[in-house]
């Protein structure tokens, strides 16, 4: 799933999302630095995450 331009990610790898009113970051298994949220993609994401 796209989650920022410049990003794509598993959602099964997903750990932990933190956010404030910048945005939300995503923290992958396996993966050290922290992932951004674009605000356009932010729906979509937490949609997803909410349902697994």
């Amino acid at each position: 799933m796209r989650c920022h331009r410049s990003y794509i990610i598993n959602v099964d790898h997903v750990q932990h999302i933190s956010g404030n009113l910048q945005g939300y970051q995503l923290e992958l298994s396996g993966f050290q630095d922290l992932v951004p949220v674009s605000r356009s993609y932010t729906r979509r994401i937490k949609t997803l995450l909410l349902k697994t």
